[in-house]
């Protein structure tokens, strides 16, 4: 279902707590708690169990709220099914990978890209806790881009409250916020995934998509990719709308109101709350087929099923 104006929830009238009351009592609960562990691992409504680190950003919304990026998370739910090939692009820990497994089952396929290497451990380490994730899922320790070589993988000084601000330069980059360095290898997505078809590719790059997606150009000439999400930080002026447009796909901003995922059309500003929520698109060469599946109201992926 399409609208252009959504109302989206705030404080504890969050559609995680509203329609999971064990999971609003566990966050009231948290408020009264003299300590929290850095290491905590969360059971998500899908069953998988994800360890995460509840003192930075991503893994503190997670710990909070067995979900993270609720409308993101309930569109891919209802766009896979078993048997499809889902691509994770900037995995972190795995929490989609850990969905997209979940959906795809045995029958499909993950491929899951992270580069940076500590990360990618507590990634492995979270694939092997999901049921048949390491059947499913193949993990690549390296990033996606324009051109294949080595590149740089550089962690800002606020990775110790967000760790997933990493972003990848060119080798001898200027950066002035250079906390750690890494040499990281990078791959074409057309030469990792060859003629395959793909269900759902997820980008999450901080600011390295368009080099994704210039690396693809085969797949998306050939229509192989059914469905993009990806952030745009920068909203209706991000490049990224013009390149998929050119390929035929269709824009659409995520957004959600309290009782279920909402798509605008168009690349205005998505219904999220900019607070704790990062403006995500939908890039569709099926929209017929994405407006059935979200035609339904409420949360599935908060029931896991």
């Amino acid at each position: 279902m399409v609208n252009n104006l959504v109302t989206t929830p705030v404080g504890i009238l969050k559609p995680c707590y509203i329609f999971s009351p064990r999971t609003l009592v566990s966050r009231i609960g948290m408020a009264f708690a003299r300590e929290q562990p850095a290491n905590v691992t969360v059971r998500l409504p899908w069953g998988a169990e994800l360890e995460v680190n509840a003192n930075e950003g991503i893994g503190r919304e997670i710990f909070r709220q067995n979900i993270f990026d609720i409308a993101v998370s309930e569109l891919a739910w209802r766009m896979l099914r078993a048997g499809d090939v889902a691509v994770d692009v900037g995995a972190n820990v795995g929490y989609m990978t850990s969905l997209f497994a979940s959906r795809v089952g045995s029958e499909g396929r993950v491929e899951a890209f992270e580069p940076h290497p500590t990360i990618f451990e507590r990634l492995r380490n979270n694939v092997a806790r999901i049921p048949g994730g390491p059947d499913c899922v193949k993990l690549h320790n390296l990033a996606l881009g324009r051109r294949e070589g080595t590149a740089e993988l550089v962690e800002p000084s606020i990775f110790g409250i967000n760790e997933g601000a990493s972003r990848v330069v060119d080798k001898g980059g200027v950066s002035t916020d250079s906390h750690h360095r890494f040499e990281i290898r990078v791959m074409q997505l057309d030469s990792m995934l060859p003629a395959s078809r793909i269900r759902l590719l997820k980008v999450d790059v901080e600011g390295f998509e368009s080099e994704v997606l210039a690396g693809a150009q085969g797949l998306l000439a050939a229509r192989s990719i059914t469905n993009i999400i990806y952030e745009a930080h920068d909203c209706g002026r991000s490049p990224l709308h013009n390149v998929l447009m050119g390929y035929g796909y269709r824009i659409f901003g995520i957004g959600h109101s309290l009782l279920g995922p909402r798509l605008s059309a168009g690349v205005a500003t998505p219904s999220v709350d900019r607070s704790w929520e990062s403006p995500s698109y939908l890039a569709t060469l099926d929209p017929q087929s994405v407006e059935a599946q979200l035609k339904p109201r409420g949360w599935q992926v908060l029931r896991g099923r």
